[in-house]
């Protein structure tokens, strides 16, 4: 479990990331170290990805659009 807050712009990135429409180089460079930890992280606990694609399932139900 990760102990540190990110921004909802990191998180917006991640959940692009992992939903394809991104690779963690095509992100802006200074969210790039959170953004990796982000991901190894949900790599180590089974609930993480789930979480962040619930995320993203979410902005698309309310803005209609891919991150």
């Amino acid at each position: 479990m990760m102990n540190k807050k990110f921004s909802a712009l990191t998180m917006l990135y991640v959940a692009n990331v992992l939903d394809g429409g991104r690779t963690v180089e095509e992100c802006p460079a200074v969210l790039q170290a959170d953004i990796q930890s982000i991901l190894a992280s949900a790599k180590k606990t089974k609930t993480a990805p789930n979480n962040l694609l619930q995320f993203s399932d979410y902005w698309r139900f309310y803005f209609g659009t891919a991150m």
